[in-house]
């Protein structure tokens, strides 16, 4: 929902602004995505090595371009990455439909327009027999909340958002099997598991255009803020990179605790803290630099056009 938010909804709004620019979409987008990946992917070979677990080059290559699910497995021990493959298609289709529009607009050749549109259709024709299309609606759920955001902050819709998305969790977790409690009596009352998808995620989108105007006060939310904001920054390699790291240290005897002590309590935090600061090693040479990287492709390009040019 963030993504669709700030991504889907800001290439949205260009378009309808005519500032959308293909190219430089795809560049932000791929930097992005790739700069922290491959040594991601990396990391997560080098611990398949030492747990002695295979993976094949394919399999290497096929979540490098995000095809996991679609052509391939997630890549070993690092299931997360299941979702950083609908992440890329997304792009992929907002770029996509994007430049059709561009194309369209300008009026230079509807023959290549056509063509583009089949090429588009088959293609995630293709991909959606594999992916859940549910999570596409999800990703421009949260884009269109950016488009129609409201202007000021409400507490009705604030409100309004959170019976949503509750009402959108019970519906999730109720479509599924429970040890505990019956749920065969009270699942009647509730929608289908994709239908409660949609409702949770269009509850997150209004809560999301709502906390969005929400400011720290006081000294101390200042500060809180200013280290969520550092811990932000490295949050898409953690996500990369934490799985793993887990797995490594489950093979080497530090697991899930059966019950709740301060010693459980006190590994937590250590396991916590490694995943943490082995994010960060990998975030300071690599994600970090994305804005760079970006900056050099651009320059680059235009060099190179302006080059071919003269």
């Amino acid at each position: 929902m963030l993504s669709g938010f700030f991504v889907c909804g800001k290439a949205m709004k260009n378009l309808c602004d005519r500032t959308f620019i293909p190219i430089e979409f795809a560049i932000d987008r791929f930097a992005r995505i790739m700069i922290p990946l491959l040594p991601a992917l990396i990391l997560t070979v080098c611990i398949a090595f030492i747990t002695n677990e295979n993976i094949s080059g394919y399999h290497f290559v096929g979540n490098l371009f995000s095809l996991q699910n679609i052509l391939v497995p997630v890549i070993a021990n690092n299931e997360p990455l299941w979702s950083l493959g609908y992440e890329v298609w997304f792009y992929v289709f907002c770029g996509a439909i994007g430049t059709l529009v561009m194309v369209i607009r300008s009026r230079l050749n509807y023959f290549i327009s056509f063509c583009f549109a089949l090429v588009i259709i088959f293609l995630f024709y293709f991909v959606f027999t594999k992916l859940k299309v549910v999570y596409l609606f999800c990703w421009v759920i949260g884009g269109l909340a950016y488009i129609f955001r409201t202007k000021k902050f409400s507490w009705r819709w604030f409100f309004i958002s959170l019976v949503i998305v509750t009402y959108g969790t019970i519906g999730i977790e109720l479509s599924r099997t429970s040890k505990s409690i019956v749920v065969d009596n009270l699942s009647i009352y509730m929608p289908s598991l994709i239908n409660s998808i949609l409702i949770f995620s269009i509850g997150i989108a209004l809560f999301i255009q709502q906390t969005r105007f929400l400011q720290p006060q006081g000294r101390v939310m200042f500060q809180v803020e200013a280290l969520g904001t550092k811990f932000a920054a490295v949050s898409y390699t953690l996500y990369l990179t934490h799985a793993p790291i887990l797995h490594l240290m489950k093979v080497c005897g530090i697991d899930r605790a059966p019950l709740i002590s301060l010693y459980s309590i006190s590994i937590y935090f250590a396991v916590v803290s490694i995943c943490i600061m082995c994010a960060w090693l990998i975030y300071w040479p690599f994600e970090r630099r994305t804005s760079e990287v970006k900056k050099w492709i651009k320059c680059w390009l235009a060099t190179s056009l302006s080059s071919s040019r003269s």
